[in-house]
């Protein structure tokens, strides 16, 4: 991409992403910024619950429902 390409996408991803306040609504739309500006075929975000232990959500973007179902969520964190 050229740098102009970057700077409009840039500005696009963060108008989207603040465009809502629904917080998953916007953790998506920063994965799926994500990976359109790095060009990724898909991409995943970890959310750790208040104790910092398991994760409260797993967010994927690029990945079929089968395949995440596949993947499941990891349990615990690694310290």
């Amino acid at each position: 991409m050229s740098d102009d390409r970057d700077g409009a996408a840039l500005l696009a991803a963060v108008v989207a992403i603040g465009s809502d306040l629904d917080l998953p609504a916007m953790l998506r739309r920063i994965v799926q910024a994500a990976v359109e500006l790095s060009d990724a075929r898909y991409g995943a975000l970890g959310v750790l619950d208040e104790r910092r232990q398991r994760l409260a959500e797993f967010i994927t973007v690029g990945i079929a429902d089968d395949q995440h179902r596949r993947i499941g969520t990891p349990r615990r964190t690694r310290r």
